[in-house]
């Protein structure tokens, strides 16, 4: 057998260049160099047994030497260590008996074997050597004495003085102290070499990829490795992407950064959802508009869609390779409200009566001011006297008033002025809508959760929501005919929680001929050059975890219209500058998962409101008014959440209006202009409120609560709120209301004059005044709402209302005919009404609405009031019907509204006044036209409203002189055109 292996061996050895035709004899050749090594081999080991038995053991162990390097055998091999052992040199006979155990099986052999090695043991200092790692080549004292095999190894010594070298590649080389051996010792050496490593910069994508090396580290990507000099195989891997493995030789001097690039695995998914147009992100970035069909990453990925005016959905989905199921999606309405009690909840929970205007429609109908998006709305009524535009609420809005009795927010923040308690319902308000992501709508007093001026309902505007899509975009429009309007808005995130929004508009409206009247007699005049305005604003907002920055100023000039018989003396048109700004931080945290458990929020502002007004008429009647406020605000308000079922709202408010002066300088137009009204009149007030929100059963919710308010200028007011909202079905729900409000004097009600011509200031103290007392309602309501399915809903309510101490002009007592001052009515006001709506909610481009109400408002007589009649400015019916319809899906969708303005009673309510008449009534006609090619990052709007020139007036208030209506615009045409980058 031995011979056998032997020759296997040489044969393999032989370079392997033989020819087809010299395959035979080389392999007799190999055949016989192999006998012929066998029988050396044999002849070595019959002559050394001969030697040994001769006690020649020099002899014996050169034969035996000479066999087992011809022929390796372990039998020879334990015959050479007992040659060694008889010349008693014994290290290398201990050396050799361990060889010969090696592999050794058989019992009887490995015990003689065994009992051989401790007889050598005893005459021999033993060194058990070892490295760790293992592997490493070991020297004993010096290197050029040659290698000593590689470790784990067991040596033998004389007894002395030994020091042990060991080296291994990539490794530091290591050596031992000097050992001290002595016959018969057994020691232990054990090397730890230092691996030697050299730091390699590891770059590629994706980011976060698990990288490994053959040598155990491992790291992320980007990153760097620490890795031994030589060759290392590299691993990188992530989830959803093919694995690379790559090898690397690190060099001693140092390596260039090594770029790993995986390849991504994917597979194909498919998105669908109910309402076209929708923008698809995966994994935060945008992949398409639905439906789509994308090819996305292998792995779990998170899918998020988003429509404007519809929740966004999110849904986890694990991609695999290939074909995916197909992802379907239903998209649900917005139903969210905020303004009905400062938090959100869904229009069917709000303890009011509530409308929600939506991003759809505003963007559908290209609505270029509030008014105009309002106009039609259930209850809801305009004013304008073509200066400044106002809101009326269900048949409660008077001429003159200019929106004091209606709050109007911007995200919460309240923008009415503190001169009249103004409400800005047109450019004033702002430039354009286009921020806008929806309008909501609270009809009834709302003064316990917003204090003064939520007289008869709040409107809320709503701004884009931080999370909304990343966009900076770049508007030109025409607002009206005639005019120009320009935008640039960004809206940009920045990861999860924080981000900023910011636009810039601006407008100019070109000077009109027009006509004005009727006056008393019911003649018309002529107006040159009316009507011109320009407008621009700044809004935005930024925010970082819970704390939050908002504001936002509006600057307007409108030049007032010019009779045609007045000589202007000076080239400046009568106009007037409104400029309202305010700046708001919050800090809103948390408390439990997505605020469980409530939250807390705390409110600091600034704002500031001026006007200027110059009117320009005859000469030497030409004047310049002007007024100025600011004003800080704090507030701090506590969500508790005892229960599940029950949520407490705990407030407080502090406002100082610190600045508050008006001035009046007349005769502008001559060398001597005179001061007729110079005033300082700050004030500051003071707030408190509770509400509790207890969900007694699924069907079955109670909302209570108060405020009390405090004002330096009149004293205070407390106003509770009830309501009850039962839900006797799934489809049908059932609201009782019932809350009161309060309006507080204005310091233009209270301090203005003008120096007796027409008007006396109704107090003659600087402060402290108590001549005015608040205008209060006391309101009930009853509304029933009902679901058709999942698209249609039906609304009717019945409310009745009495409002007392209201503030107007009237004749001031001791004064001559024709001098008024703001007085508390003696008579109230009684009303009630009823509203009825059916709409369909959006849904492929679809949407309808049909709307109407009727309210009768009256003075109340009694023994103490003077016999009235019938209250001006108030719309006895209302309606309006809108339509969308989808062209061209995505690209092109038509959308009208007709709304039905009422006649109204002109201001002529008593008796010594000339015939009370009515205003004619309006049918308006809007006709808007809308598309997106979201492809090309282009949206457009192009309309006509009142498309059929209606010819309709609205009243006005006695500061008019003899105008007792002003003339409403006829048709016009508005478009949009954005681009996004």
């Amino acid at each position: 057998m031995t011979l056998t292996l032997l020759g296997a061996l040489l044969l393999l050895a032989q370079p392997a260049v033989l020819g087809p035709r010299s395959t035979a004899a080389s392999a007799a050749a190999v055949s016989a160099a192999a006998v012929d090594v066998a029988d050396e081999a044999d002849l070595h080991f019959s002559l050394g047994t001969r030697r040994f038995l001769a006690h020649d053991y020099t002899s014996a162990l050169e034969h035996f030497l000479a066999s087992n390097r011809l022929v390796p055998n372990r039998n020879v091999v334990f015959d050479i260590a007992d040659c060694y052992a008889q010349l008693k040199s014994y290290p290398d006979a201990y050396r050799y008996y361990l060889q010969a155990l090696e592999g050794e099986t058989d019992a009887n052999e490995r015990t003689r074997i065994l009992r051989a090695i401790t007889k050598a043991a005893a005459s021999v200092a033993v060194l058990r050597l070892r490295t760790e790692p293992p592997g490493a080549t070991l020297y004993i004292d010096r290197k050029d004495l040659g290698a000593r095999g590689l470790s784990p190894r067991v040596l033998a010594f004389p007894a002395g003085n030994y020091r042990v070298l060991a080296e291994l590649d990539g490794y530091q080389p290591a050596s031992s102290s000097e050992i001290t051996a002595t016959v018969g010792s057994d020691n232990e050496v054990v090397l730890k070499l230092e691996r030697i490593v050299r730091p390699v910069k590891i770059l590629g994508a994706p980011a976060g990829a698990e990288v490994k090396a053959d040598t155990g580290e491992s790291c992320a990507l980007p990153c760097e490795l620490q890795l031994p000099v030589g060759v290392a195989t590299l691993t990188a891997s992530a989830p959803g992407y093919v694995k690379v493995k790559q090898d690397l030789r690190v060099h001693e001097s140092g390596n260039e950064p090594l770029e790993l690039e995986l390849r991504a695995q994917t597979g194909r998914l498919v998105v669908n959802t109910d309402e076209r147009g929708a923008t698809v992100q995966i994994d935060g970035r945008l992949a398409g508009f639905t439906p789509a069909v994308l090819d996305v990453q292998v792995g779990a990925r998170t899918i998020r869609i988003t429509l404007p005016g519809f929740t966004p959905v999110e849904r986890t989905v694990r991609v695999e390779r290939g074909e995916q199921p197909p992802l379907e999606v239903q998209l649900s309405a917005i139903d969210e409200i905020s303004a009905a009690s400062r938090s959100a909840e869904s229009v069917d929970d709000a303890p009011s009566s509530v409308s929600v205007i939506s991003g759809r429609e505003l963007r559908a109908m290209g609505y270029p001011t509030l008014e105009e998006a309002l106009r039609g709305l259930r209850g809801v009524f305009v004013n304008d006297d073509a200066t400044y535009s106002s809101l009326g609420f269900r048949g409660y809005g008077p001429a003159g008033a200019y929106g004091n009795k209606v709050l109007i927010l911007v995200d919460g923040h309240a923008t009415n002025d503190d001169w009249a308690g103004s409400s800005y319902a047109g450019y004033d308000q702002r430039t354009d809508l286009d921020d806008l992501e929806r309008i909501e709508v609270v009809r009834g007093p709302g003064s316990v959760l917003y204090g003064t001026g939520a007289f008869v309902g709040v409107v809320n505007l709503v701004t884009r929501p931080h999370e909304g899509e990343r966009e900076a975009s770049v508007t030109l429009a025409t607002p009206e005919t005639g005019g120009a309007r320009m935008r640039a808005s960004a809206h940009q995130p920045i990861g999860e929680t924080s981000g900023f929004d910011l636009s810039l508009s601006g407008l100019s409206l070109g000077r009109r001929d027009a006509t004005f009247g009727p006056l008393a007699d019911g003649s018309y005049g002529f107006l040159r050059q009316s009507d011109g305005l320009d407008s621009g604003t700044v809004a935005g907002k930024a925010w970082l975890g819970p704390v939050s920055l908002q504001g936002q100023a509006v600057a307007r000039d409108r030049r007032y219209p010019i009779p045609e018989d007045y000589v202007i003396a000076t080239p400046l048109g009568s106009h007037v500058i409104d400029r309202r700004a305010y700046l708001e931080a919050r800090y809103e945290p948390k408390f439990g998962p997505n605020g469980e458990s409530g939250g807390l929020m705390l409110l600091g502002s600034f704002d500031r409101y001026s006007e200027d007004s110059i009117f320009i008429g005859a000469p030497g009647t030409n004047s310049h008014l002007r007024f100025i406020g600011d004003w800080v605000s704090g507030e701090a308000r506590l969500t508790l959440r005892p229960a599940k079922s029950l949520r407490l709202l705990l407030g407080g408010e502090v406002h100082d209006h610190f600045h508050v002066s008006q001035s009046g300088i007349s005769g502008i137009d001559t060398d001597a202009p005179q001061v007729y009204l110079g005033s300082e009149n700050p004030f500051q007030s003071y707030a408190a409120y509770l509400l509790a929100d207890w969900m007694v059963t699924p069907r079955l919710h109670l909302s209570a609560g108060a405020r009390l308010d405090s004002y330096s200028t009149f004293g205070s007011s407390v106003n509770p709120r009830l309501a009850v909202i039962f839900k006797p079905t799934e489809s049908d729900v059932l609201k009782l209301m019932a809350g009161s409000a309060f309006r507080a004097p204005s310091i233009y009600e209270l301090y203005y004059n003008d120096n007796g011509a027409t008007q006396v200031a109704a107090c003659d103290v600087p402060s402290g005044c108590t001549a005015l007392k608040p205008e209060s309602i006391l309101s009930g309501e009853l509304e029933l709402t009902h679901h058709f399915a999942s698209l249609w809903t039906a609304v009717a309510s019945g409310w009745a209302s009495r409002i007392r101490d209201t503030i107007s002009l009237s004749h001031a007592q001791g004064q001559p005919d024709g001098i008024s001052k703001y007085q508390n009515a003696a008579s109230p006001i009684q009303a009630f009404g009823g509203e009825v709506e059916l709409r369909r909610e959006w849904r492929q481009g679809w949407m309808a609405s049909v709307s109407g109400s009727i309210q009768r408002l009256s003075f109340a007589q009694d023994a103490n009031s003077s016999v009235l009649r019938e209250l001006p400015n108030a719309p006895a019916l209302q309606g309006a019907a809108k339509l969308a319809v989808p062209l061209w899906p995505r690209l092109l969708s038509l959308m009208t509204r007709v709304s039905l303005e009422g006649s109204r009673y002109d201001r002529n309510t008593r008796a010594s006044d000339p015939p009370q008449g009515q205003t004619r009534a309006g049918v308006i006609w809007d006709l808007s036209l809308s598309g997106e090619v979201p492809e090309w990052h282009l949206r457009g709007t192009l309309g006509l409203y009142n498309l059929a020139d209606w010819k309709y007036e609205l009243p006005l208030s006695p500061e008019f002189g003899a105008q007792i209506a002003m003339p409403q615009l006829g048709r016009r045409a508005v478009g949009s055109i954005t681009v996004s980058l």
